[in-house]
């Protein structure tokens, strides 16, 4: 059974559908989809994020670590772009999996935290200092993320 899917088109289905019973095996089709998607995008960018950040986090000791920041946050910043366009414009969910591979390559955020640990370790001599140096910021960013993206 082959499906055309577009990322709009699930939602407004998931929103708008009563609660009969063909509405609700319909949501649940739709929610089975979107989390075999959800799935797909997962592994397309985790895989060459594991990668990317094997080989990030030790060039950024050679090279400098502003490219590798500035290369995650485009690579954040390109993907957000690229899957806005795709859900207002109806482009096919299939393009979110390529999308989710630049993230990936990129380093995304994992590789500016690591980067972040790293010049927080730069900064601060071994010890006390250094442990609650990295604890107020593991701290911070968590409060950060709780804020702005709700529950974690």
């Amino acid at each position: 059974m082959a499906f055309h899917i577009r990322a709009r088109d699930l939602f407004y289905k998931m929103t708008t559908e009563s609660d009969t019973r063909d509405g609700y095996q319909e949501r649940k089709t739709v929610q089975k989809l979107v989390l075999e998607w959800d799935v797909y995008i997962s592994i397309a960018q985790g895989v060459p994020l594991i990668l990317s950040n094997m080989l990030f986090s030790p060039l950024s000791d050679s090279i400098g670590r502003r490219p590798f920041l500035f290369a995650g946050s485009l690579g954040i910043c390109v993907k957000q772009l690229r899957m806005t366009l795709a859900i207002f414009f109806h482009w096919d969910i299939y393009l979110f999996i390529p999308f989710a591979l630049v993230e990936g390559f990129s380093g995304s955020w994992f590789a500016q935290l690591a980067i972040a640990m790293t010049v927080v370790s730069d900064l601060t001599k071994a010890g006390k200092s250094r442990s609650y140096l990295i604890t107020v910021f593991s701290f911070t960013l968590y409060v950060q993320c709780w804020i702005f993206f709700g529950n974690i």
